[in-house]
């Protein structure tokens, strides 16, 4: 028995969607790359004046200056397995993360962690030259040429920002190594925090959960993986196979399959259920 047709939306209304979520994508995309270069291109520029504040050698400058390069062969190897193992967007998020850690850890205490946040850093940075590229060519196929064009342009920004205010930066601090050490992990802060708003679902369900739990109101919610909408058809045939390689079971989910999950919930059926995220994507978030 067929399934009844869904009506369609307005013309308008479909193009909107779409526009705003390539929109998403491309600031995604922005924030990404703009951070993969200017925590490297801001250093040579005030090598001379780290090397008088921290004491270090000009072995030292040399091998810290020679730390990216030999991390990006290194942790490049790694980034397709642990893509496979667990997806190109939560390893993107955890080396955006991992940076940000690098970063601060460098600028808190660069006498003792200068070169272990330099490795963390440039790892992270690493596994994002690699996966960040794969990820645009797979959600965006049909635009890849595009994207792949503001990609490398933001990057290119970010490198060029950094070198151009290394010193302006440093003097302005009064000769601040920690500054000048630390300073690019505040970009890699603001675009974790948003890669993470959605993660904030799961803290702010279980927050919620506990809070109202003694008044027996329950607070659970529902994650939807890909779902069979009008906006579909606006996607490209490579871009639709490439994401159901994604999925599990193989399909896109149905709207009606996200209401009977949320219905499900509301229900006394679930009576002895809050504080959970129920993720129905075809099995996208097993492993």
């Amino acid at each position: 028995m067929s399934e009844p047709a869904v009506r369609p939306a307005p013309a308008e209304a479909r193009t909107s969607r779409h526009t705003w979520a390539v929109a998403l994508f491309v600031a995604g995309i922005l924030a990404l790359a703009f951070n993969l270069r200017g925590a490297i291109t801001s250093l040579p520029p005030v090598f001379p004046e780290l090397a008088d504040q921290l004491n270090l050698s000009s072995a030292t400058i040399a091998a810290l200056a020679a730390t990216p390069v030999l991390c990006f062969a290194v942790f490049s190897i790694v980034a397709a397995p642990l893509s496979r193992r667990f997806g190109e967007e939560r390893v993107l998020l955890a080396s955006l993360l991992l940076l940000a850690v690098g970063l601060l850890a460098r600028g808190a205490l660069p006498g003792v962690l200068l070169f272990p946040g330099t490795v963390l850093a440039a790892g992270a940075i690493a596994l994002m030259n690699v996966l960040l590229p794969s990820l645009v060519k797979r959600r965006r196929p049909d635009q890849a040429g595009l994207l792949i064009g503001v990609y490398l342009l933001s990057l290119a920004a970010g490198a060029i920002l950094g070198s151009l205010i290394a010193v302006p930066v440093y003097q302005a601090s009064g000769g601040s190594a920690r500054l000048a050490l630390g300073l690019w992990a505040l970009p890699a802060l603001a675009a974790a925090l948003a890669a993470l708003t959605k993660g904030g679902l799961n803290a702010v369900t279980r927050s919620l959960a506990i809070e109202y739990a003694t008044r027996n109101v329950r607070v659970n919610a529902v994650s939807p993986g890909y779902i069979a909408t009008e906006m579909l058809g606006e996607i490209d045939p490579a871009g639709v196979e490439a994401t159901l390689r994604l999925v599990p079971m193989r399909r896109y989910g149905k709207p009606d399959e996200i209401a009977a999950a949320m219905a499900f919930l509301a229900s006394d059926d679930a009576a002895y259920i809050t504080g959970q995220v129920l993720r129905v994507n075809g099995g996208m978030s097993m492993g």
